[in-house]
This record gives structure tokens, C-alpha cells and sequence, in this order.
């Protein structure tokens, strides 16, 4: 095996063009600054660099590999609600996690290397921008692209459990395989944006006509029919980010009532237009609303109004 250098320290970020760094700045997600600090502290096994929260740095038994930290944050979370294998039915503790990590370590090496050689075959020659090279960057950017809804960027795969006589019933399970090939996935992702941004103006007329602008750039993309403010959508947008997969129907509709009672949300608006909304924008998919006493807890109160004094 051979290192897998941090790209990111030799690029400066102030001179790719805009198209392409708001694309990346996407995908970034801007954490805070706690989630980052809390991932690096509780990470015991591996060394990370929190310079990037979207490829924070890690070795395993000489592998390395780059990881989106929201995904290592959210993992933890996890971990403390109680976390299952999902081959040995047992629940798993921090020091668990070294394996299924080193499987993601494996696989992302191999993944980083295979979309490198996949470059090189269709070029035929060292230099990836040879006559071929709009079929190679249209490859490259359709590596970092969705696909359907998702990104293939090596986000972690969860389980839910709804019957098993071993765990119990709505917890999260991992298995290694899953974590294999998502470093895969992760691999040729990373790839990709390395490719993209050692050569930005390679790459810039391909982001300025297909990439989807952001929604925070300007204060006139948010639907004014549901949100009172853009500063508003923002919040809403801040806060979804914290939304899993489990107790999905009510951490939404905890912060949509939230939000009506604080005049953040129109309250007139049809349930219906907040669904689809949220289907659409957020793949979140729900059937109801709850009522704000169905959903709500002292803990998701004391989150949400401390966010609150932090955002708005």
C-alpha cells in the first residue's frame, strides 16, 4: 500500500473560481466548529486534521483516508443511542469501531486507485487533458455529481431494526462489508475533487453550466410561501442537517411546529406543501405532521432555543 497524500494542503482555495468552490463548499456542508473538535477528541485510534471538515485526515494500520467529518460526528451519535453489529447481533462499544474502520480504510484506497486507472485507460497517455480530455472532465464531474438523490461520496449505511429476537427494536446496525464498500465509494470521490481541484480551470465552464446554484447565495431562492424570512429558511435549513433516520417523523415535525409558534413558518401553510417540500429539497419523507406536544422533549427544546440564539 502506498500513501494517499492530503491533497488539500498545497491548494489555494482563493483563487478557484466561484462556480467550482461553492460546488465544493456543497459538499463541505460547513460544520461547526464543536462537531469538528468533539470528532478529533473522541478519536483516539486515528489522527485526524480538522483543517477540512469535508476530508479530515485519517490513518489506520497504514491506510489512509479522507472522510466527510459529519459522517464520523454522526456515527458517534450512534454509537451513544446504541449502536448493533449487524453480523455478531452484538451491541458495539468505541473500540468496535477499529475494524469496521479499517475495512473503509481498505476499500478507500482501493476505490482511489481504480478511478485513477479508469482515467488513465480512456486518456491512453499521462496526462489525463490530452483531444479526449472533455470526455475525461464530464467523467471526473460526474464523479462528485448526485446520483438520483444521493452523492457517492462514501457515506456510512445503517440498518434499522425492526424485529430481531438480539437487538432491540428501532436501533441502527453496521457490518463491514457495508463499510468496505462505502470506502469504495469514498475513494474515487476523493479522487475526483483532487482531480478537479489541482486543475479548477479545467473544469470551470463544466460547473458553470450544470452545477445548481446554492439556495444561501441570495435571499430571493427561498419559497417565501412556507418561510417568512430567508434568514429564516436558513435556520430551518441548519436545523434539518440534524435530522436521522430515526425518529425522522418527529424531529421534523418538532421543528416545523417550533417554527410556526415563533413565526418563523407561515401558519396558514398546508401540511401537504411542507411534505413535498421535503421530499423534494431534503428526501425526507413523511406522511403527517405531529402535534408539537406528540414531539416535543426538554432536550429538543434546550437544542433548539440555544440554536436559535446562535443563528438568528
Amino acid at each position: 500500500m502506498s500513501e494517499i497524500k492530503n491533497f488539500l494542503k498545497d491548494i489555494n482555495v482563493s483563487v478557484i473560481p466561484k462556480s467550482v468552490y461553492n460546488e465544493f463548499c456543497k459538499h463541505n456542508g460547513k460544520e461547526d466548529s464543536e462537531l469538528v473538535n468533539r470528532v478529533m477528541n473522541e478519536v483516539s485510534h486515528v489522527r485526524g486534521n480538522d483543517d477540512c471538515p469535508l476530508f479530515g485526515a485519517w490513518k489506520i494500520e497504514g491506510y489512509s483516508y479522507y472522510l466527510n467529518t459529519k459522517y464520523y460526528g454522526s456515527l458517534l451519535n450512534e454509537l451513544q443511542k446504541g449502536l448493533y453489529c449487524l453480523d455478531s447481533k452484538k451491541k458495539l462499544s468505541r473500540k468496535d469501531l477499529t475494524s469496521f474502520f479499517l475495512e473503509y480504510a481498505k476499500g478507500f484506497e482501493q476505490g482511489y486507485y481504480a478511478f485513477q486507472d479508469k482515467l488513465k485507460k480512456l486518456s491512453g497517455e499521462d496526462s489525463l487533458f490530452n483531444d479526449s480530455k472533455d470526455t475525461i472532465k464530464l467523467k471526473v464531474f460526474s464523479r462528485i455529481s448526485k446520483i438520483g438523490t444521493k452523492y457517492k461520496d462514501g457515506k456510512f449505511i445503517y440498518h434499522l431494526y425492526k424485529y430481531n429476537d438480539s437487538i432491540p427494536e428501532g436501533f441502527f446496525g453496521i457490518q463491514r462489508k457495508d463499510f468496505f464498500m462505502q470506502g469504495v465509494e469514498g475513494g474515487g470521490f476523493y479522487k475526483a475533487w483532487e482531480i478537479i481541484l489541482n486543475n479548477p480551470y479545467e473544469f470551470e465552464s463544466i460547473f458553470d453550466k450544470y452545477s445548481v446554484p446554492s439556495q444561501d447565495d441570495d435571499g430571493e431562492n427561498y419559497n417565501k410561501r412556507i418561510f417568512k424570512t430567508n434568514e429564516a429558511f436558513k435556520f430551518f435549513k441548519y436545523l434539518i442537517k440534524s435530522v436521522g433516520e430515526r425518529n425522522q417523523l418527529a424531529d421534523v415535525s418538532f421543528i416545523i411546529r417550533k417554527m410556526i409558534n415563533d413565526d418563523l413558518i407561515y401558519a396558514d401553510v398546508v401540511h401537504r406543501e411542507l411534505i413535498d417540500m421535503l421530499s423534494k429539497d431534503y428526501q425526507i419523507v413523511i406522511t403527517k405532521i405531529k402535534t408539537l406536544n406528540d414531539c416535543k422533549t426538554d432536550e429538543k427544546l434546550r437544542n433548539y432555543n440555544l440554536s436559535k440564539q446562535l443563528y438568528l
